[in-house]
């Protein structure tokens, strides 16, 4: 992926979460993040773990099969966080918390029938993280 296709991919994605909060749509916006970083972990990995250009889609494709989870162990294993400014265990603890939030507005109908103020602000919190993980990982 080309270093201007992930700063406008940011770009984009902070805008629309930003729209979706700002019309409190928390459970679309905490989707849309989950989503957008599932993304740039695989985009992440795909650039580090691919041989060559010709097979960066088949190796985009294989790694998008992984799991969220999988996917946050391979980046700390390869390094790829090693550059961010959270540590290691803070880093891990908001990516858990992320996807978390994530499977509770999937699984749970009650966050789609309403959200109370601390789900609101947890989901907000969750956002916030997503946004700035983007940010970070827009230079390789």
């Amino acid at each position: 992926m080309k270093l201007g296709d992930r700063e406008n991919t940011t770009r984009r994605a902070s805008a629309k979460i930003d729209d979706f909060l700002s019309r409190r749509e928390y459970v679309s916006a905490l989707l849309l993040v989950f989503i957008y970083v599932d993304i740039r972990l695989t985009t992440l990995l795909t650039d580090r773990l691919s041989p060559s250009k010709e097979k960066w889609e088949e190796i985009y494709d294989l790694i998008g099969s992984l799991s969220f989870r999988r996917k946050v162990e391979l980046c700390t294993k390869k390094g790829l966080f090693d550059h961010l400014p959270l540590k290691p265990k803070q880093l891990d603890k908001e990516f858990k918390k992320l996807g978390d939030k994530r499977n509770d507005a999937a699984h749970e109908t009650r966050l789609w029938k309403t959200i109370d103020r601390q789900d609101a602000i947890a989901i907000g919190k969750r956002c916030q993280f997503a946004k700035e993980f983007l940010a970070m990982t827009t230079k390789p």
